[in-house]
């Protein structure tokens, strides 16, 4: 080959290396830029090659993270691959690291709810105070029942493990005192009866404060309606807890509502 020859070669090779490395420096200029606007809480300004959003679009954590990803070179066959694709990568990678807690990882969560009951209807309902919910005060000839229920938001297609009922029930005796059941929930959004998937009637059995843990447990079905059952699907059913207490000859108390949920 030519002296002349592998001049010119040189020289175009000079060229486009030079060309890629102001690229490749303007590109890293704008994802430092970006990397601390999401990271600190400045605007995130799109590198300058990129088109601009209209006035009005969205600016919340997942523009930016799509914005942060957009920034990475693309590559293709042929290409000339330079650091900045592997630190761009590595970059995003981070960012998106720091910003995951450990719930983003986990496949079990358990939702609690504190006992907001509302009244069933016209039927003697429970006392609410902050965080409780107390059966009629039979002292000052309160009833012998109650009956309440709430909604619960469960997190659309997890599958629900378990419903959990902290509660109380302080004197009274297990024989005068007919039932106390809790359960949870589903109901087609368009209305109709609810259905059961997890329930439990014997809570006026506990003495002092407890904590039951009930299994699904719909009655009367085969193991494949159960397993479509706990799947959660907030499309089309919305989820509730409801509790009833009959023969009343105790202060029953419930402090708390849990449901447990994984993840598929």
């Amino acid at each position: 080959m030519s002296p002349l020859i592998r001049r010119g070669i040189g020289g175009l090779s000079s060229e486009i290396f030079g060309q890629e490395a102001v690229l490749a420096e303007q590109r890293r200029r704008d994802l430092e830029a970006l990397l601390h606007g999401i990271q600190f809480g400045g605007p995130a300004s799109p590198p300058p090659s990129a088109a601009q959003p209209s006035t009005g679009s969205p600016s919340g954590a997942a523009v930016q993270f799509q914005t942060l990803l957009d920034s990475i070179p693309i590559a293709n066959d042929g290409d000339l691959i330079f650091a900045e694709y592997h630190n761009s990568l590595r970059a995003a990678i981070g960012v998106i690291a720091r910003n995951l807690d450990d719930s983003a990882f986990e496949r079990i969560g358990i939702l609690a709810f504190a006992p907001t009951l509302q009244p069933d209807m016209s039927q003697p309902q429970w006392r609410i105070g902050v965080g409780v919910a107390e059966s009629p005060d039979r002292s000052a000839g309160g009833a012998d029942e109650a009956h309440g229920w709430m909604p619960l938001q469960l997190p659309n297609a997890s599958a629900i493990q378990s419903l959990t009922v902290r509660g109380e029930r302080v004197g009274g005796t297990q024989t005068n005192h007919k039932s106390w059941s809790a359960s949870l929930e589903r109901q087609e959004v368009s209305g109709g009866t609810p259905e059961l998937i997890a329930s439990d009637a014997t809570l006026h059995t506990k003495s002092g404060a407890f904590v039951m843990q009930i299994p699904v447990n719909p009655p009367n079905k085969p193991a494949a309606e159960v397993d479509a059952i706990r799947h959660v699907d907030t499309t089309r059913y919305r989820y509730l807890f409801r509790t009833e207490a009959l023969g009343i000859d105790a202060d029953l108390k419930v402090h708390g509502v849990e449901v447990t949920c994984a993840r598929w």
